[in-house]
């Protein structure tokens, strides 16, 4: 085997006071803070196709690593796309990071979870259903990947309903603890393996492996998940390399900010000691390009007015990571504009869906609203969330929305009229306003504004932001 390749610092200082940096994912360094639109599905990254000229080039984008393959398919999209090749221009232009919703690995999401663990093949779908209806459930069991399986049937009754099939199914089960089930050893090495293969075919890519959450009642064979699982993609990515080229993966913390509870066996303490644990871990392949903090229950901290426990936790996390040597970037996937704020904390990027949400939907379609449909608005400058109602009433009044350039200051009328043309047009492309915040708050880094985070929040109307 091949001398390892060596890790080249991921992380950058931009000025001699170290407040602004730049982050290297794959061959591309990013200014920082960055924000990184997350793709859920051929929806999501049509509208990326079509607002390219937004996004800076090296720009990271969050794809649904188990879809992916199925997504970039080029004659699934030459028939909705005007352009020559634009996913090979797409994948040249941006950096990728593999990632999977880490919502599934521990709640409950159904036919949710079904499509995902099937990449999103409605063929496969149609199968599972057929098999399931047939009361086959190991040959629809047998259509899952291995690594998957686990967490399927733990949702089986749910996944049966929302399929309208009866089923004898009492309740679900465990969906935290299957994790621990055998098949997640034994496939784990598998599923990483097959991703890494596909990152490897992209020019600048990395990928932020499943695992397991660490919520305040986490036990101790799950906690030693969390690190075998970082460890184990680390080693996959090295052996798995390329004569040229390695993949290095983000070591990922998935973490229930309830641990501030300080009512169980596990706090604050826990997670920097997993963390410092994780990246000094002591061997050949323990080798990251930063640490990805996925967190959970930002809205809920900040309601109990923990935003100095909040705000201690981040810093401590971000001087972990950035005294290491090498030093490693922080992003926070799934924070929205609460990322973004914590750039004054040192983070180096923040991520969101393009509707905004902070996590895929539980439940199934039917429980949302006609106007829900139409998914909320960002608002830059005030920083926040609208709906179409909204919308109609401010058009009234102002005629259109702030200009930010290349995206979209007013609905057209018969966007109103279609839930589709909405998303794709107005809702989602203006999602990117926050490639313009990260701008903003980088220039004013580098002019020397202390807390321009915290500054451009004070004039928000954001809930919680405003006035922290």
């Amino acid at each position: 085997m091949n001398e390892i390749a060596i890790q080249i610092p991921s992380l950058r200082y931009d000025n001699p006071s170290k407040t602004a940096t730049s982050f290297k994912i794959g061959n591309s360094f990013c200014p920082a803070p960055a924000y990184i639109p997350e793709i859920k599905g051929e929806e999501d990254l049509t509208v990326l196709l079509e607002n390219m000229h937004v996004i800076p080039v090296g720009n990271p984008i969050l794809i649904p690593a188990n879809r992916w393959t199925n997504l970039v398919q080029p004659l699934y999209f030459q028939k909705r796309l005007i352009g020559n090749n634009p996913i090979q221009d797409f994948i040249q232009n941006y950096s990728l990071i593999f990632y999977d919703p880490p919502e599934f690995f521990k709640g409950i999401y159904g036919e949710e979870l079904l499509e995902y663990a099937l990449s999103g093949k409605p063929e496969s779908k149609k199968n599972f259903k057929t098999k399931l209806k047939n009361k086959d459930l190991k040959g629809a069991m047998a259509l899952i990947p291995p690594f998957f399986q686990p967490f399927v049937e733990a949702q089986l009754l749910t996944i049966s309903k929302s399929l309208k099939i009866e089923t004898d199914i009492q309740h679900n089960g465990d969906v935290y603890r299957a994790w621990l089930d055998p098949r997640i050893s034994e496939y784990y090495r598998t599923y990483i393996t097959n991703n890494v293969k596909t990152a490897l075919k992209s020019p600048n890519s990395t990928i932020i492996p499943p695992v397991p959450q660490l919520r305040k009642d986490t036990p101790d064979n799950i906690k030693r998940r969390i690190l075998s699982s970082n460890w184990a993609t680390s080693r996959i990515c090295y052996e798995t390399k390329e004569e040229n080229k390695q993949i290095f993966p983000y070591f990922h913390l998935y973490l229930d900010l309830n641990i501030f509870d300080n009512d169980d066996k596990n706090n604050q303490i826990t997670a920097f000691s997993l963390l410092t644990e994780g990246i000094t871990h002591n061997n050949t392949y323990n080798n990251y390009s930063g640490v990805a903090l996925t967190l959970v229950g930002y809205e809920s901290q900040l309601d109990k007015y923990r935003s100095n426990q909040l705000k201690n936790f981040i810093s401590e996390i971000v001087n972990i990571c950035h005294e290491k040597t090498p030093s490693l970037p922080v992003i926070l996937p799934r924070s929205s504009w609460y990322g973004l704020y914590f750039a004054d904390y040192g983070i180096q990027a923040f991520s969101s869906l393009l509707n905004g949400n902070l996590k895929y939907t539980q439940g199934s379609g039917g429980t949302i609203s006609p106007n829900d449909r139409f998914g909320k608005v960002p608002i830059i400058d005030l920083c926040i969330n609208v709906d179409i109602e909204y919308v109609k009433n401010h058009l009234s009044e102002l005629d259109e929305f702030p200009q930010v350039e290349g995206l979209p200051t007013i609905p057209q009328p018969e966007y109103f009229e279609n839930e589709i043309l909405w998303r794709m047009k107005f809702s989602k492309p203006l999602r990117l306003i926050h490639v313009e915040e990260g701008k903003r708050i980088r220039k004013s880094t580098l002019e020397g504004t202390i807390n321009p985070s915290k500054h451009y929040f004070s004039k928000s109307r954001h809930r919680y932001l405003q006035n922290l």
